[in-house]
Protein backbone atom coordinates (compact mmCIF):
# COMPACT_ATOMS: atom_id res chain seq x y z
CA UNK A 1 0.00 0.00 0.00
CA UNK A 2 1.61 3.18 -0.85
CA UNK A 3 1.68 5.60 2.41
CA UNK A 4 1.37 8.77 2.07
CA UNK A 5 2.00 10.67 5.43
CA UNK A 6 2.53 13.38 7.48
CA UNK A 7 1.26 16.42 5.95
CA UNK A 8 2.74 19.56 7.97
CA UNK A 9 -0.37 21.48 8.33
CA UNK A 10 -0.32 24.66 10.90
CA UNK A 11 -2.66 26.03 12.95
CA UNK A 12 -2.85 28.73 11.09
CA UNK A 13 -5.46 26.73 8.71
CA UNK A 14 -8.38 27.25 11.46
CA UNK A 15 -8.38 30.61 9.41
CA UNK A 16 -7.14 29.92 6.06
CA UNK A 17 -10.48 29.16 3.56
CA UNK A 18 -8.39 27.59 0.43
CA UNK A 19 -7.27 24.75 3.07
CA UNK A 20 -10.46 24.45 4.55
CA UNK A 21 -12.50 24.59 1.27
CA UNK A 22 -10.52 22.47 -0.99
CA UNK A 23 -7.05 20.47 0.31
CA UNK A 24 -8.54 18.79 3.78
CA UNK A 25 -11.69 17.81 1.78
CA UNK A 26 -9.74 16.23 -0.49
CA UNK A 27 -7.52 14.70 1.93
CA UNK A 28 -10.67 13.10 3.45
CA UNK A 29 -11.45 11.66 -0.21
CA UNK A 30 -7.33 10.62 -0.38
CA UNK A 31 -7.55 9.02 3.08
CA UNK A 32 -9.78 5.93 1.11
CA UNK A 33 -7.10 4.82 -0.86
CA UNK A 34 -3.77 6.02 0.85
CA UNK A 35 -2.49 5.90 4.65
CA UNK A 36 -2.88 9.17 5.13
CA UNK A 37 -2.20 11.60 8.19
CA UNK A 38 -2.45 15.00 9.21
CA UNK A 39 0.54 16.62 11.37
CA UNK A 40 -0.95 19.90 13.30
CA UNK A 41 0.26 22.04 15.74
CA UNK A 42 -3.08 22.29 17.61
CA UNK A 43 -4.58 19.91 19.75
CA UNK A 44 -6.88 16.67 17.76
CA UNK A 45 -10.15 18.42 19.10
CA UNK A 46 -9.15 21.66 17.78
CA UNK A 47 -8.27 20.49 14.36
CA UNK A 48 -11.64 18.64 14.61
CA UNK A 49 -13.82 21.10 15.77
CA UNK A 50 -12.28 23.25 12.94
CA UNK A 51 -12.39 20.97 10.23
CA UNK A 52 -15.44 18.50 10.77
CA UNK A 53 -13.43 15.40 8.89
CA UNK A 54 -12.62 12.52 10.21
CA UNK A 55 -9.19 12.10 9.47
CA UNK A 56 -6.05 10.66 10.99
CA UNK A 57 -4.81 13.32 12.78
CA UNK A 58 -1.47 13.46 15.43
CA UNK A 59 -0.45 16.36 17.55
CA UNK A 60 3.11 17.50 16.41
CA UNK A 61 3.81 18.62 20.55
CA UNK A 62 2.80 15.26 21.83
CA UNK A 63 5.37 13.63 22.04
CA UNK A 64 8.01 13.65 25.39
CA UNK A 65 10.54 15.12 23.31
CA UNK A 66 9.69 18.43 24.10
CA UNK A 67 10.29 17.59 27.65
CA UNK A 68 14.02 16.44 26.72
CA UNK A 69 17.17 18.66 27.47
CA UNK A 70 19.01 19.60 24.47
CA UNK A 71 23.15 20.94 24.35
CA UNK A 72 25.64 22.71 22.66
CA UNK A 73 26.60 19.75 20.96
CA UNK A 74 22.54 18.22 20.21
CA UNK A 75 22.54 21.97 18.14
CA UNK A 76 25.49 21.76 16.09
CA UNK A 77 24.75 18.15 15.47
CA UNK A 78 20.97 19.13 14.15
CA UNK A 79 22.09 21.61 12.05
CA UNK A 80 24.69 19.60 10.24
CA UNK A 81 21.95 17.49 9.53
CA UNK A 82 19.74 19.58 8.41
CA UNK A 83 22.58 21.43 6.47
CA UNK A 84 21.21 24.73 7.39
CA UNK A 85 22.30 27.17 9.80
CA UNK A 86 19.36 28.11 12.69
CA UNK A 87 20.72 31.90 12.54
CA UNK A 88 20.23 31.36 8.58
CA UNK A 89 16.28 30.23 9.36
CA UNK A 90 15.84 32.59 12.00
CA UNK A 91 17.12 35.66 9.49
CA UNK A 92 14.78 34.23 6.46
CA UNK A 93 11.65 34.68 8.79
CA UNK A 94 12.13 37.16 10.83
CA UNK A 95 10.29 40.28 9.16
CA UNK A 96 7.66 38.53 9.74
CA UNK A 97 8.03 36.99 13.21
CA UNK A 98 10.46 39.35 14.80
CA UNK A 99 8.87 38.70 18.46
CA UNK A 100 10.16 34.98 18.23
CA UNK A 101 13.60 35.84 18.75
CA UNK A 102 13.24 34.83 22.51
CA UNK A 103 15.13 32.32 24.96
CA UNK A 104 15.96 29.20 23.89
CA UNK A 105 15.18 29.47 20.51
CA UNK A 106 17.65 27.01 19.01
CA UNK A 107 17.34 24.31 21.69
CA UNK A 108 13.43 24.47 20.80
CA UNK A 109 14.44 24.07 17.16
CA UNK A 110 16.58 21.20 18.00
CA UNK A 111 13.55 19.41 19.15
CA UNK A 112 11.70 20.05 15.75
CA UNK A 113 14.10 18.27 14.20
CA UNK A 114 13.85 15.28 16.44
CA UNK A 115 9.87 15.10 16.32
CA UNK A 116 10.58 15.27 12.44
CA UNK A 117 12.56 12.45 12.48
CA UNK A 118 10.28 10.26 14.61
CA UNK A 119 6.82 11.06 12.39
CA UNK A 120 8.64 10.70 9.25
CA UNK A 121 9.26 7.16 10.07
CA UNK A 122 8.01 4.67 7.15
CA UNK A 123 6.39 7.65 5.70
CA UNK A 124 6.63 8.28 1.33
CA UNK A 125 5.76 11.36 0.60
CA UNK A 126 5.53 14.55 2.62
CA UNK A 127 2.69 16.92 1.31
CA UNK A 128 3.32 20.72 3.06
CA UNK A 129 1.80 23.58 2.59
CA UNK A 130 3.89 26.31 1.39
CA UNK A 131 4.89 28.95 4.67
CA UNK A 132 7.55 30.75 5.81
CA UNK A 133 7.27 29.24 9.35
CA UNK A 134 9.76 27.15 11.24
CA UNK A 135 7.50 24.04 11.56
CA UNK A 136 7.23 23.93 7.84
CA UNK A 137 10.61 24.72 6.86
CA UNK A 138 12.11 22.02 9.04
CA UNK A 139 9.66 19.53 8.44
CA UNK A 140 10.91 19.98 4.29
CA UNK A 141 14.68 20.11 5.70
CA UNK A 142 14.40 16.72 7.61
CA UNK A 143 12.16 14.80 4.91
CA UNK A 144 14.93 15.86 2.22
CA UNK A 145 17.43 14.83 4.13
CA UNK A 146 15.87 11.66 4.84
CA UNK A 147 14.97 10.79 1.13
CA UNK A 148 11.55 11.51 1.11
CA UNK A 149 9.60 12.70 -1.71
CA UNK A 150 8.44 16.36 -1.32
CA UNK A 151 5.06 17.92 -2.96
CA UNK A 152 4.21 21.39 -1.94
CA UNK A 153 0.69 22.51 -2.08
CA UNK A 154 0.94 26.32 -2.76
CA UNK A 155 -1.28 29.35 -4.40
CA UNK A 156 -1.40 29.46 -7.97
CA UNK A 157 -0.70 32.61 -8.83
CA UNK A 158 -3.19 32.83 -11.71
CA UNK A 159 -6.72 32.05 -10.46
CA UNK A 160 -7.66 33.27 -6.80
CA UNK A 161 -8.26 30.02 -4.38
CA UNK A 162 -6.29 28.02 -7.33
CA UNK A 163 -3.43 25.52 -5.80
CA UNK A 164 -1.08 24.12 -7.94
CA UNK A 165 1.36 21.60 -6.62
CA UNK A 166 5.34 22.09 -6.40
CA UNK A 167 7.92 20.00 -5.49
CA UNK A 168 10.64 20.91 -2.84
CA UNK A 169 12.76 23.17 -4.84
CA UNK A 170 9.49 25.16 -5.72
CA UNK A 171 9.33 23.68 -9.20
CA UNK A 172 5.75 22.68 -10.50
CA UNK A 173 5.31 19.46 -10.80
CA UNK A 174 4.53 18.64 -14.53
CA UNK A 175 2.21 15.43 -13.91
CA UNK A 176 -0.27 15.55 -16.76
CA UNK A 177 0.47 14.39 -20.37
CA UNK A 178 -2.66 16.70 -21.53
CA UNK A 179 -3.74 20.07 -20.00
CA UNK A 180 -7.06 22.15 -19.58
CA UNK A 181 -6.53 25.61 -20.08
CA UNK A 182 -9.39 26.75 -17.91
CA UNK A 183 -6.73 28.52 -15.47
CA UNK A 184 -5.24 29.93 -18.99
CA UNK A 185 -8.58 31.43 -20.02
CA UNK A 186 -9.27 32.66 -16.99
CA UNK A 187 -5.95 34.69 -16.77
CA UNK A 188 -6.30 35.40 -21.16
CA UNK A 189 -9.54 37.37 -20.10
CA UNK A 190 -8.41 39.25 -16.83
CA UNK A 191 -5.51 40.68 -19.10
CA UNK A 192 -8.83 41.89 -21.70
CA UNK A 193 -10.84 42.96 -18.85
CA UNK A 194 -11.35 46.64 -17.67
CA UNK A 195 -9.58 46.63 -14.12
CA UNK A 196 -11.05 48.12 -11.39
CA UNK A 197 -9.85 49.11 -7.76
CA UNK A 198 -11.51 49.94 -5.10
CA UNK A 199 -10.08 51.81 -1.73
CA UNK A 200 -11.25 51.76 1.87
CA UNK A 201 -11.61 54.78 3.82
CA UNK A 202 -9.84 54.95 6.63
CA UNK A 203 -13.26 54.11 8.73
CA UNK A 204 -13.97 50.86 6.28
CA UNK A 205 -10.24 49.75 7.47
CA UNK A 206 -10.70 50.34 10.85
CA UNK A 207 -14.07 48.55 10.86
CA UNK A 208 -12.31 46.08 9.20
CA UNK A 209 -9.68 45.72 11.91
CA UNK A 210 -12.67 45.78 14.50
CA UNK A 211 -14.18 42.61 12.67
CA UNK A 212 -11.08 40.37 13.05
CA UNK A 213 -10.49 41.20 16.60
CA UNK A 214 -12.84 38.64 17.46
CA UNK A 215 -11.09 35.89 15.74
CA UNK A 216 -7.61 37.39 17.22
CA UNK A 217 -8.64 36.47 20.94
CA UNK A 218 -10.11 33.36 19.60
CA UNK A 219 -6.69 31.93 18.31
CA UNK A 220 -4.77 33.26 21.51
CA UNK A 221 -7.69 31.78 23.61
CA UNK A 222 -7.30 28.03 21.67
CA UNK A 223 -3.12 28.65 22.32
CA UNK A 224 -3.28 29.34 26.53
CA UNK A 225 -5.49 26.65 26.58
CA UNK A 226 -2.95 24.50 24.74
CA UNK A 227 -0.32 25.47 26.69
CA UNK A 228 2.03 25.74 23.46
CA UNK A 229 4.23 29.00 24.60
CA UNK A 230 6.88 27.25 26.02
CA UNK A 231 7.77 24.64 23.22
CA UNK A 232 6.27 25.94 19.58
CA UNK A 233 8.65 28.56 18.46
CA UNK A 234 6.60 29.73 15.50
CA UNK A 235 3.84 31.08 18.15
CA UNK A 236 4.48 34.33 20.27
CA UNK A 237 2.97 33.89 23.85
CA UNK A 238 -0.86 35.99 24.29
CA UNK A 239 0.83 39.47 25.25
CA UNK A 240 3.26 39.94 22.13
CA UNK A 241 1.05 38.26 19.85
CA UNK A 242 -1.70 41.13 20.88
CA UNK A 243 0.92 43.63 20.79
CA UNK A 244 2.16 42.68 17.28
CA UNK A 245 -0.93 42.62 15.70
CA UNK A 246 -2.42 45.49 17.45
CA UNK A 247 0.87 46.85 15.66
CA UNK A 248 0.35 45.74 12.20
CA UNK A 249 -3.15 46.73 12.31
CA UNK A 250 -2.58 50.14 12.92
CA UNK A 251 0.13 50.15 10.31
CA UNK A 252 -2.38 48.98 7.56
CA UNK A 253 -4.83 51.89 8.87
CA UNK A 254 -2.17 54.60 8.85
CA UNK A 255 0.66 53.73 6.52
CA UNK A 256 -0.85 53.93 3.15
CA UNK A 257 -2.02 57.44 4.25
CA UNK A 258 1.42 58.48 5.55
CA UNK A 259 2.69 56.53 2.05
CA UNK A 260 0.45 59.35 -0.23
CA UNK A 261 2.62 61.55 0.01
CA UNK A 262 5.34 59.45 -2.11
CA UNK A 263 2.76 58.40 -4.43
CA UNK A 264 3.27 59.65 -7.87
CA UNK A 265 1.03 58.65 -11.27
CA UNK A 266 1.83 57.35 -15.01
CA UNK A 267 2.52 60.20 -17.36
CA UNK A 268 1.19 59.83 -21.22
CA UNK A 269 4.03 58.82 -23.89
CA UNK A 270 6.61 58.11 -20.90
CA UNK A 271 9.44 55.10 -21.56
CA UNK A 272 8.85 52.97 -18.57
CA UNK A 273 10.06 49.43 -16.89
CA UNK A 274 7.49 47.87 -14.36
CA UNK A 275 8.47 46.51 -11.12
CA UNK A 276 5.44 45.41 -9.34
CA UNK A 277 6.18 45.22 -5.39
CA UNK A 278 5.55 41.86 -3.71
CA UNK A 279 4.34 41.93 -0.53
CA UNK A 280 6.93 41.51 1.86
CA UNK A 281 6.09 39.27 4.85
CA UNK A 282 5.05 36.57 2.46
CA UNK A 283 6.71 33.14 2.24
CA UNK A 284 7.74 34.34 -1.56
CA UNK A 285 10.17 37.00 -0.03
CA UNK A 286 11.04 35.79 3.24
CA UNK A 287 11.47 31.80 2.60
CA UNK A 288 12.50 32.32 -1.90
CA UNK A 289 14.38 36.03 -1.33
CA UNK A 290 15.29 36.20 2.02
CA UNK A 291 18.21 38.67 1.48
CA UNK A 292 16.04 40.82 -0.95
CA UNK A 293 14.87 44.75 -0.10
CA UNK A 294 12.83 45.06 -2.46
CA UNK A 295 12.76 48.73 -1.94
CA UNK A 296 16.47 49.27 -1.94
CA UNK A 297 16.81 46.72 -5.10
CA UNK A 298 14.24 48.99 -7.13
CA UNK A 299 16.87 51.75 -6.71
CA UNK A 300 19.78 49.91 -7.70
CA UNK A 301 17.28 48.59 -11.18
CA UNK A 302 17.34 52.76 -11.14
CA UNK A 303 20.60 53.27 -11.79
CA UNK A 304 21.11 50.54 -14.87
CA UNK A 305 17.96 52.47 -16.80
CA UNK A 306 18.64 53.94 -20.38
CA UNK A 307 18.41 57.51 -20.79
CA UNK A 308 15.06 59.00 -20.38
CA UNK A 309 13.63 56.18 -19.42
CA UNK A 310 11.49 55.48 -16.00
CA UNK A 311 11.20 52.92 -13.53
CA UNK A 312 7.79 52.57 -12.62
CA UNK A 313 7.58 51.04 -8.93
CA UNK A 314 4.31 49.74 -8.31
CA UNK A 315 3.49 49.25 -4.89
CA UNK A 316 0.96 45.98 -3.55
CA UNK A 317 -2.46 46.46 -4.24
CA UNK A 318 -3.51 44.78 -1.33
CA UNK A 319 -1.20 46.26 1.36
CA UNK A 320 -0.87 49.78 -0.49
CA UNK A 321 2.72 50.11 1.18
CA UNK A 322 1.62 49.48 4.91
CA UNK A 323 4.03 46.51 4.86
CA UNK A 324 7.19 49.09 3.36
CA UNK A 325 8.77 51.07 6.16
CA UNK A 326 8.14 54.89 5.37
CA UNK A 327 11.86 56.16 4.93
CA UNK A 328 13.23 53.77 1.94
CA UNK A 329 9.95 54.46 0.56
CA UNK A 330 11.06 58.44 1.04
CA UNK A 331 14.24 57.55 -0.10
CA UNK A 332 13.26 56.06 -3.48
CA UNK A 333 10.66 58.73 -4.03
CA UNK A 334 13.52 60.90 -4.40
CA UNK A 335 15.22 59.17 -7.03
CA UNK A 336 15.10 61.06 -10.45
CA UNK A 337 13.81 58.42 -12.52
CA UNK A 338 11.78 56.24 -10.10
CA UNK A 339 7.93 56.76 -9.79
CA UNK A 340 6.38 54.85 -6.98
CA UNK A 341 3.10 54.45 -8.34
CA UNK A 342 0.00 54.37 -5.91
CA UNK A 343 -2.85 51.90 -5.99
CA UNK A 344 -5.17 53.28 -8.47
CA UNK A 345 -3.73 52.77 -11.21
CA UNK A 346 -4.17 49.77 -12.84
CA UNK A 347 -1.72 46.94 -13.25
CA UNK A 348 -2.39 45.42 -16.21
CA UNK A 349 -2.75 48.46 -17.99
CA UNK A 350 0.49 49.40 -16.82
CA UNK A 351 1.81 46.38 -17.67
CA UNK A 352 0.91 47.28 -21.37
CA UNK A 353 2.34 50.61 -21.84
CA UNK A 354 5.66 49.77 -20.01
CA UNK A 355 8.92 48.24 -22.02
CA UNK A 356 9.01 45.55 -19.95
CA UNK A 357 8.32 44.48 -16.66
CA UNK A 358 10.66 43.08 -14.12
CA UNK A 359 9.95 40.99 -11.33
CA UNK A 360 11.43 38.62 -8.50
CA UNK A 361 8.43 36.33 -7.51
CA UNK A 362 5.13 38.10 -8.34
CA UNK A 363 2.46 36.66 -9.98
CA UNK A 364 2.37 39.85 -12.93
CA UNK A 365 4.70 37.90 -14.23
CA UNK A 366 2.01 35.59 -15.25
CA UNK A 367 0.23 38.51 -17.17
CA UNK A 368 2.54 40.19 -18.56
CA UNK A 369 3.80 36.77 -19.99
CA UNK A 370 -0.01 36.87 -21.48
CA UNK A 371 0.27 40.21 -22.74
CA UNK A 372 4.06 39.40 -24.77
CA UNK A 373 5.35 41.94 -22.44
CA UNK A 374 9.48 41.41 -22.21
CA UNK A 375 9.72 39.58 -18.61
CA UNK A 376 13.20 40.44 -16.74
CA UNK A 377 13.34 37.70 -13.49
CA UNK A 378 15.47 38.13 -10.86
CA UNK A 379 14.48 36.01 -8.45
CA UNK A 380 13.21 32.08 -8.11
CA UNK A 381 9.82 32.16 -9.60
CA UNK A 382 9.39 29.22 -12.30
CA UNK A 383 8.74 31.82 -15.21
CA UNK A 384 12.35 32.28 -15.35
CA UNK A 385 12.32 29.58 -17.84
CA UNK A 386 10.79 31.52 -20.62
CA UNK A 387 11.92 35.11 -19.40
CA UNK A 388 15.12 36.34 -18.92
CA UNK A 389 16.76 35.36 -16.23
CA UNK A 390 19.04 37.24 -14.23
CA UNK A 391 22.21 35.32 -12.61
CA UNK A 392 23.97 38.29 -11.95
CA UNK A 393 23.10 41.80 -11.17
CA UNK A 394 25.86 43.36 -13.83
CA UNK A 395 23.67 41.68 -16.74
CA UNK A 396 20.59 43.69 -16.10
CA UNK A 397 22.05 47.49 -18.00
CA UNK A 398 22.98 44.96 -21.01
CA UNK A 399 19.41 43.19 -20.88
CA UNK A 400 17.51 46.43 -20.10
CA UNK A 401 19.32 48.30 -23.00
CA UNK A 402 18.28 45.51 -25.35
CA UNK A 403 14.55 45.89 -24.55
CA UNK A 404 14.60 49.30 -24.93
CA UNK A 405 16.49 49.47 -27.83
CA UNK A 406 14.12 46.77 -30.16
CA UNK A 407 17.21 44.14 -30.32
CA UNK A 408 15.36 41.93 -28.03
CA UNK A 409 12.48 39.63 -29.40
CA UNK A 410 10.10 37.53 -27.61
CA UNK A 411 9.47 34.23 -28.33
CA UNK A 412 5.52 33.85 -28.17
CA UNK A 413 5.45 30.31 -29.30
CA UNK A 414 7.63 29.59 -25.81
CA UNK A 415 5.30 32.04 -23.97
CA UNK A 416 2.24 30.15 -25.19
CA UNK A 417 3.56 26.69 -24.38
CA UNK A 418 4.23 27.77 -20.67
CA UNK A 419 1.19 29.41 -19.84
CA UNK A 420 -0.59 26.29 -20.98
CA UNK A 421 1.33 23.97 -19.48
CA UNK A 422 1.70 25.56 -15.88
CA UNK A 423 -1.95 26.50 -16.15
CA UNK A 424 -3.10 23.43 -17.03
CA UNK A 425 -1.45 21.98 -13.91
CA UNK A 426 -3.38 24.83 -11.70
CA UNK A 427 -6.45 23.15 -9.67
CA UNK A 428 -9.32 25.21 -10.07
CA UNK A 429 -12.41 22.89 -8.96
CA UNK A 430 -14.07 23.64 -5.80
CA UNK A 431 -15.20 19.61 -5.92
CA UNK A 432 -13.18 17.25 -3.15
CA UNK A 433 -13.31 14.31 -5.49
CA UNK A 434 -11.56 16.20 -8.40
CA UNK A 435 -9.28 17.71 -6.12
CA UNK A 436 -8.43 13.94 -4.66
CA UNK A 437 -7.58 12.76 -8.43
CA UNK A 438 -5.91 15.79 -9.41
CA UNK A 439 -3.51 14.62 -6.27
CA UNK A 440 -3.62 11.49 -6.47
CA UNK A 441 -2.27 11.73 -10.43
CA UNK A 442 0.18 14.06 -9.00
CA UNK A 443 1.27 11.68 -6.55
CA UNK A 444 0.95 8.09 -8.38
CA UNK A 445 3.22 10.30 -11.03
CA UNK A 446 5.71 11.42 -8.85
CA UNK A 447 6.14 7.91 -7.00
CA UNK A 448 7.30 6.12 -10.27
CA UNK A 449 9.62 9.60 -10.58
CA UNK A 450 12.96 8.05 -10.39
CA UNK A 451 13.99 11.68 -8.58
CA UNK A 452 12.55 14.32 -6.55
CA UNK A 453 13.01 16.44 -10.15
CA UNK A 454 9.82 17.49 -11.79
CA UNK A 455 10.80 18.50 -15.04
Amino acid sequence: MLHLADAAITDTVVNDLILFKKFFPACAKLSQEFDLEIIGRTSEDTFRNASKLDLKYTDFFDSDIFSREVSDKDIEDAEDYIGITFDYLFFSNKRRWSSLQRKNFKEKLVKYVWAWKELFKDTDIVINYMENLYFTNLADLVADKMGIKIIKVAGSGIVADGLILWDKDHIPIFYKSKYKTDALNHLLQRTHQVQTVKLLRPVNRFQDVLNKIPKMFNRISIRIKDKRKSIDVDIPPAIPEFMRVTFTALRYIIYPHLHKFFFDKSRPGEKFFLYPLHFQWEAQITLREPFLNQLKFAKQISKFLPHNTFLYVKIHPHWKNADQDILPSFDLSRESNVRLIGPKEKTIDLIKKSLGVIVTNSTVGYEALALGKPLVVTGHEVYKEVGLDVKDLNELPKILSQIHSGDYQIDEDSYAQFLKKYSGHVITSENPDEIAEEIKEAILWFMNSPTNDSK
